[in-house]
């Protein structure tokens, strides 16, 4: 989901991400915070979470891997 939390001069996109969301207790087991100034990483993210929302697959791309390399490491 990305975050609108983030001061609107920052150039800045902040998705957080929940793992394993809705065990017995509805909380995330696992959570990370991405971080990108990356307008290539943004639309990539934004097309996951679209994705995700509609319950079909992510096309894996050699660009979706560069920039999947980019917000991990």
């Amino acid at each position: 989901m990305p975050q609108n939390d983030m001061d609107t001069c920052d150039k800045a996109y902040k998705y957080l991400v929940n793992g394993l969301f809705g065990n017995d207790y509805f909380e995330s087991i696992s959570r990370v915070t991405l971080v990108t100034d990356s307008a290539a990483a943004k639309k990539w993210l934004d097309s996951v979470i679209e994705a995700q929302r509609t319950r079909q697959s992510v096309l894996a791309t050699k660009e979706n891997s560069k920039i999947y390399q980019e917000l991990m490491f």
